[in-house]
């Protein structure tokens, strides 16, 4: 999620300044996976980014991309974790989910990362 919106792969803004910058990136359903440099590129331009936002970890690429009914953004209540966000997150090997706004909400299975970001 970019911005509040949900199929960032449809941005119009998006994808043609990912090509601009010849940056590397994958469509992945609604999704666009990108690298650690160009999601910082992205934000040093201020374009992007600017609230209402999530970013999800991985290691390696996922096969599919986030169901819509997972929202990680701090406009949304989380009481605890729903079945279905542990799932993909365990069927796509994620390892960690980030979700601003108002606030900072976040998923993650480890126990690490959790407690620094608690």
């Amino acid at each position: 999620m970019i911005d509040s919106t949900s199929k960032v792969a449809s941005l119009p803004s998006l994808v043609p300044r990912l090509r601009e910058l010849d940056a590397a990136f994958v469509e992945i359903d609604d999704d666009v996976l990108l690298d650690a440099p160009t999601v910082l590129t992205l934000i040093g331009e201020g374009r992007f980014f600017t609230g209402f936002d999530e970013i999800w970890l991985f290691a390696e690429d996922p096969p599919v991309g986030k169901p819509t009914s997972i929202r990680l953004t701090s406009d949304q209540r989380i009481a605890g974790p729903s079945e279905v966000l542990k799932e993909w997150m365990q069927r796509v090997a994620c390892t960690a989910g980030l979700g601003d706004g108002d606030g900072l909400n976040f998923a993650t299975f480890d126990p690490t990362l959790a407690n620094l970001w608690a």
